[in-house]
């Protein structure tokens, strides 16, 4: 059992992590808000690209925040889910941490669609649920270097 210290140590990032999440949700992140801030910046750095090349570079810079922002929190659970032993691989882990994503993912989607100025996609929720799978993916590759660095062993067998 995890005492109050350890329990905040190991999973505040992850729930703070979730909250700006869900900050991020509202209407002062919409497409227009973020276009508002980053056109100037994508202007002085390309003075010359079309109105169109700057609506695609915005759409890849939300859908890569997406990407990340699910990236990001997949690492932050599992981290919580492992606790202090980083040579620790658990699939129950891994799924945990996954499908905690994917419950984020599509509630925030969900939330979206009541929330003026925003729309909640599937395809967005999808996007979120890769780049944790993704985040799941790191950690995975990230345990096996440690294994082969520690023990020399180099078998792709699952631990658990």
């Amino acid at each position: 059992m995890l005492n109050r210290r350890a329990f905040f140590w190991f999973w505040a990032p992850a729930l703070a992590w979730a909250g700006l999440i869900c900050a991020a949700s509202s209407a002062g992140f919409s497409s227009g808000h973020t276009g508002s801030l980053l056109y100037p910046i994508f202007k002085n750095l390309f003075p010359h690209h079309s109105q169109a090349t700057w609506e695609l570079v915005h759409l890849l810079v939300r859908k890569l925040s997406h990407w990340a922002e699910y990236f990001i929190l997949a690492v932050l659970l599992y981290r919580g889910f492992r606790k202090e032993d980083p040579a620790l691989w658990n699939r129950r882990w891994a799924i945990g941490a996954l499908a905690l994503v994917a419950a984020l993912a599509l509630g925030d989607e969900f939330h979206q669609t009541f929330v003026s100025e925003r729309s909640g996609s599937f395809w967005d929720s999808l996007l979120d649920i890769f780049g944790g799978a993704c985040g799941i993916g790191c950690e995975y590759l990230l345990f096996r270097v440690r294994r082969i660095r520690w023990d020399g062993t180099a078998s792709f067998r699952y631990p658990d």
